[in-house]
C-alpha cells in the first residue's frame, strides 16, 4: 500500500506591499530559521528573499521600519542574512530573470545561493534543503517571492541536482503530487489568502467546471481568453456622472498571462484609454500607473463599479466562466518607493503588445486558481470570501491512490477485456466452423461426392480484423476531454473517477507537461541598477 502524504497548508503571514495590502505567506529561510512574509509566484521556480541592502538606500526617518515592510518578521530584521545561517551555500551574483516579459532584460541582479527552507515554526517537518535563493535588494520587487513552477531557473550556468520547491515536497513525500491550490486573498473582506501544495480549498471558490490547458511557454504558462470585461456604475470622465454599464472593448477577446509576481492588470492602450476616460483615472508617467485623485475617489467608492470577466480556455471553446470583481479589488493604494506619500491609485498597466497581457494578483482578489503540473492543466472559479471552514481535498492521481490495484485506467482494462471476448468469439467461431467443415467432408466422402469445399472466409484488405473492430471507440479519458472542454455531468463524473478524484475534485487530464529538477547559473558580471518602478 502506498503512503500517499496529505497536501502543505502553508500558513498565511501579514499584509503587506508597497501596490497594495497583500496577503503574504509565512516562509522561512536557513538554519536557524529566519522568517519572511512572501508573495506566491506561479511562474517562476525561485524562492526571493529581500536581503538588508535593499534597506540602505532608505533613511531611516522616512521609512524607520523598512524590513518590516519588506515582509522581514523576525524583530528589528532587514532582511536575510546569509552569515546567520550554517546551511548557506552561496553562488554569487546572477541576474534576476522573471518579469523580462514584462518590465524588458534585467540589470537588477540578486545574491544566489542554497539554503533550507521551511513553511513557519508550525509546519517544521517541512524542512527542505538545498533550495534555490535569491536575496534581493532591488526596488522593482519590493517583497520576496515563494516560486510555484517547476521550470528550471533562469540562469544559464549548471548545477547539479537542483530541484525547485514544489518538486523537492513532492520527492520528500510530504506532498501528493505537483500541484497548488492558491487564492490571493482581499483585505477589503479581511479575507486572507490561501496557499495548498498537493491540494486545494474545496469551500474556497465556486468550481467552473472548466480545465486550461497549460502553455509550454513558461513566460505564458497559464494562459486563459478574456472573452469580455463589462462594467456596471462607470463615471463620465472627470465630472463623475454615471454612464451606467459599459462594455469594455477587448475586440475578440484578449489571450491573458495569470501571473501573480505581478499586482496589475496589463492591457492594449485602448482598454487602458477606455478605463482612463470611463473612471477618469490620471496617468503618471513616472511610475506608469494610473492614479485617482480625491474627489474621483470618493465618487467610486460611493457608485461602487463592479467589473465581470468572461473567461474560457480558448477563442474556439463553447463554455466560459464569470469572475466578478468589485471595484474594491481596484482601489490600491501605493507608497515609497512608488510615489513619496500613500497613492490612489487603479491597478492597470499599458501592455507595449499582445506577450503583456496579463492578469495579475488584483484578478486573484477574487478568482481561486488550482494548478496540476503533472497532468498539465489548471483550473479557475470565483472565490468564495465568506466561508464557515476550509475543506482541504489533495490531488492524486490514479498511480498514487493506494486504493487502486493497477496502474492501468479503467478505459485501458475495459479495453483489454473487449480484445480479450473478441478474440475467444473468434476462436469459438473457428473451432465451430471447422468441425462442421470436417463432418460436411465426411458425410460427402461417405456418399461418394467430390463437392469442393470453399476455404474460411479472410478478412478483407479494405476491412477491420477483430483487433482493429473497437479501435475507433478505445479513446482514453484525456482524448474524450479534449472533445469537449465542458462535457456533461455524467461525462465530468466518469473523468474524475478515472483520475482518482472524487466527483467534487476539478478534471486535470491535458498532455503531462512538467520540467524537472531545476539548474542554477552563471557567474554574471554585476552591472548599474537602472531605476524601475515597484511591481
Amino acid at each position: 500500500m502506498i503512503n500517499t502524504p496529505a497536501p502543505v497548508v502553508v500558513q498565511p503571514s501579514l499584509w503587506a506591499g508597497n501596490d497594495g495590502n497583500w496577503s503574504t505567506f509565512l516562509l522561512g529561510v536557513g538554519s536557524p530559521a529566519q522568517y519572511f512574509g512572501v508573495l506566491p509566484s506561479v511562474l517562476s521556480s525561485e524562492v526571493w528573499i529581500p536581503v538588508p541592502e535593499g534597506c540602505t538606500w532608505i533613511p531611516s526617518s522616512v521609512l524607520p521600519n523598512c524590513g518590516a515592510t519588506r515582509g522581514a518578521l523576525d524583530s528589528g530584521s532587514l532582511g536575510f542574512q546569509t552569515n546567520r545561517s550554517t546551511t548557506w551555500s552561496q553562488i554569487g551574483l546572477q541576474y534576476l530573470g522573471t518579469g523580462q516579459n514584462l518590465y524588458g532584460p534585467t540589470t537588477q541582479a540578486g545574491l544566489f545561493g542554497f539554503d533550507t527552507v521551511s513553511f513557519g515554526p508550525d509546519l517544521a517537518g517541512y524542512r527542505i534543503p538545498d533550495q534555490l535563493i535569491a536575496g534581493i535588494a532591488t526596488q522593482d520587487y519590493w517583497l520576496g517571492s515563494l516560486g510555484l513552477a517547476t521550470n528550471p531557473s533562469g540562469f544559464e550556468t549548471v548545477v547539479e541536482n537542483v530541484s525547485s520547491l514544489v518538486p523537492s515536497v513532492k520527492q520528500a513525500n510530504d506532498s501528493p503530487s505537483l500541484s497548488f491550490g492558491y487564492a490571493a486573498g482581499a483585505s477589503y473582506r479581511s479575507d486572507v489568502g490561501s496557499l495548498i501544495l498537493g491540494g486545494y480549498d474545496e469551500s474556497a471558490f465556486e468550481p467552473s467546471g472548466l480545465a486550461f490547458p497549460i502553455n509550454s511557454d513558461v513566460n505564458h504558462a497559464l494562459s486563459v481568453m478574456v472573452e469580455s470585461i463589462v462594467v456596471t456604475g462607470t463615471l463620465a470622465g472627470v465630472n463623475g456622472a454615471l454612464a451606467g454599464t459599459a462594455s469594455v472593448p477587448v475586440g475578440s477577446g484578449l489571450n491573458m498571462t495569470i501571473d501573480s509576481s505581478t499586482s496589475q492588470l496589463w492591457l492594449p492602450r485602448t482598454v487602458c484609454d477606455f478605463l482612463e476616460e470611463s473612471f477618469g483615472l490620471q496617468y503618471d508617467r513616472a511610475s506608469g500607473l494610473y492614479t485617482v485623485n480625491n474627489t474621483i475617489h470618493s465618487r467610486l467608492l460611493q457608485s461602487n463599479p463592479q467589473f465581470t470577466f468572461t473567461i474560457a480556455p480558448n477563442s474556439s471553446s463553447t463554455a466560459s466562466t464569470n469572475i466578478i470583481l468589485p471595484y474594491a479589488a481596484f482601489d490600491l493604494q501605493a507608497t515609497i518607493p512608488i510615489f513619496n506619500t500613500s497613492t490612489n491609485y487603479f491597478p492597470i498597466r499599458r501592455a507595449a503588445n499582445e506577450s503583456q497581457f496579463v492578469l495579475g494578483r488584483t484578478f486573484l482578489q477574487e478568482a481561486y486558481l488550482v494548478v496540476d503540473w503533472e497532468l498539465g492543466n489548471f483550473t479557475l472559479g470565483q472565490a468564495v470570501h465568506e466561508k464557515a471552514k476550509p475543506r482541504v481535498v489533495p490531488i492524486v492521481h490514479r498511480q498514487q491512490d493506494p486504493k487502486a490495484t493497477s496502474g492501468l485506467s479503467a478505459g485501458t482494462i475495459a479495453g483489454i477485456v473487449i480484445g480479450v471476448l473478441v478474440v475467444l468469439a473468434a476462436i469459438v467461431l473457428a473451432i465451430w466452423y471447422f468441425r462442421r467443415r470436417k463432418q460436411k467432408q465426411s458425410r460427402l466422402t461417405e456418399a461418394g461426392t467430390t463437392e469442393k469445399i470453399e476455404e474460411p472466409l479472410e478478412w478483407d484488405e479494405d476491412k477491420k480484423g477483430p483487433a482493429e473492430l473497437f479501435q475507433d471507440d478505445k479513446k482514453a479519458p484525456t482524448e474524450l476531454w479534449h472533445e469537449s472542454t465542458h462535457p456533461s455531468e455524467a461525462q465530468s463524473q466518469e473523468l474524475l473517477e478515472l483520475h482518482g478524484h472524487s466527483t467534487k475534485q476539478m478534471l486535470m487530464s491535458t498532455q503531462l507537461y512538467e520540467l524537472d529538477a531545476g539548474t542554477a547559473g552563471q557567474e554574471l558580471q554585476a552591472s548599474t541598477d537602472r531605476p524601475r518602478t515597484g511591481r
